[in-house]
């Protein structure tokens, strides 16, 4: 009985001791931050240099849509990574085309806080914890250097002011260019299906020849692909990118296939927006953390981030995921209200708690490849789905994590 008690003492004794040298390294090594979004001082904020260094595309992750204190944090990096490492450039994954069509707007507009409000899913243009950001992407408009705001989901965001009216944009561009539909019950057809998925009444479908809808779309491309407009790669994307989602959509696949199907263009969109749309700017990604997650956290599906990882070269790309030790989130309207669990003992959010920083940045790219940081490495809790817990090598699903104590849930604008 003595020996065994010896033994559970020192197992313990061992265990404490791993646990509080994980603490110091990350006491030493985590980058304690500030998240108020009026403070511009960006001291301790400059160690991101070092670690995203000449990358092009840095993408920062949510647990949910409703995190109101990640809005905050990410407010404030993104000014960070636009004013001192020169991003110019915001995608939302919000529909591509409605965030494009915005901006257009947004620039000629005398109040760009109006047409903002209305270029990405109102999840964040409707919540009072993101509007220090899009006030700053409004007062920046007309500078030298804005933060120019664009999307990359294929989604149609039902809620989006600009892809409601699309149909009537694409007629407009259809005319100037002669561009030809075969008759015009195709053409009814097409604007019939398209209105109704832009919309989101896709329960009224039935009534249209949804093949004949997607013989429509491969001729419209092929069509644009001849001419010559200014706008014609913004027409030709919108298409390009909803081709396979829509597809998908009319063909009622299992919301798993349809999401893996979604990251798979939403990787295409980001890969377009790097080489044609914006090839000579620094991009700034805002998505979910499972999207951006570079390595499989799913079974038998694939994410954004894992198909970007495929296509270029890893040290292009740098992600950020977040998490929270506890508090709750709600989207802005209220929706899907849920507090956040303490989580379990051994989880990179209890050793983050006991570093006793309030919001902290860690690198895991450049931390994990070093002898001292090679614990980091281990199978370990996170969340990072909605707060449910996952166990994995996390250096090889993101390239760093951000750490909020206490996540506030979104808020409503109208509740100002």
């Amino acid at each position: 009985m003595k020996h065994k008690l010896t033994f559970l003492f020192l197992f313990l004794f061992f265990n404490f001791v791993v646990a509080q040298n994980k603490v110091d390294f990350l006491k030493k090594k985590a980058v304690p931050i500030s998240i108020d979004v009026n403070n511009t001082n960006y001291t301790d904020l400059q160690k991101l240099k070092e670690y995203i260094g000449n990358t092009r595309l840095v993408i920062l992750g949510e647990e949910s849509h409703g995190d109101g204190t990640t809005f905050e944090t990410k407010t404030r990096i993104i000014k960070f990574l636009h004013e001192e490492m020169g991003f110019n450039v915001l995608a939302f994954e919000s529909s591509f085309y409605n965030a494009e069509k915005a901006w257009e707007v947004v620039k000629k507009s005398e109040d760009p806080m109006i047409p903002l409000k209305e270029s990405v899913f109102h999840l964040w243009a409707h919540s009072k914890e993101a509007q220090p950001l899009f006030q700053y992407i409004a007062s920046n408009v007309h500078e030298i250097n804005p933060l120019r705001i664009t999307g990359f989901d294929c989604q149609y965001n039902a809620d989006g002011f600009f892809i409601k009216n699309s149909a009537k944009d694409i007629s407009d561009f259809f005319d100037e260019n002669q561009i030809k539909f075969n008759d015009k019950l195709e053409e009814n057809n097409f604007y019939g299906v398209y209105n109704r998925i832009a919309f989101k009444t896709k329960d009224s479908l039935k009534k249209f020849d949804l093949a004949l809808f997607e013989k429509s779309i491969d001729n419209i491309i092929l069509q644009i692909n001849k001419i010559e407009n200014p706008k014609k790669s913004l027409f030709m994307q919108h298409f390009v990118s909803s081709r396979k989602y829509i597809q998908g959509l009319l063909e009622q696949r299992d919301n798993l296939k349809i999401n893996e199907l979604r990251d798979s263009v939403m990787a295409q969109n980001v890969l377009w927006l790097l080489n044609k749309g914006y090839p000579n700017d620094k991009i700034i990604i805002w998505a979910h953390n499972y999207h951006i997650s570079k390595s499989n956290v799913r079974e038998n599906t694939k994410s954004m981030g894992e198909y970007l990882t495929d296509s270029l070269n890893k040290e292009k790309l740098y992600s950020v995921g977040f998490t929270a030790f506890a508090g709750e989130y709600a989207w802005f309207d209220g929706q899907y209200l849920k507090k956040i669990r303490h989580p379990i003992k051994n989880s990179f959010e209890n050793l983050f708690r006991k570093t006793n920083f309030e919001n902290l940045f860690l690198d895991l790219k450049t931390l994990s490849r070093k002898d001292e940081g090679k614990w980091l490495n281990e199978n370990m809790s996170l969340r990072f789905n909605y707060y449910y817990p996952a166990i994995k090598s996390w250096p090889l699903v993101y390239d760093a994590l951000i750490f909020n104590r206490e996540m506030r849930r979104s808020t409503d604008i109208k509740n100002n």
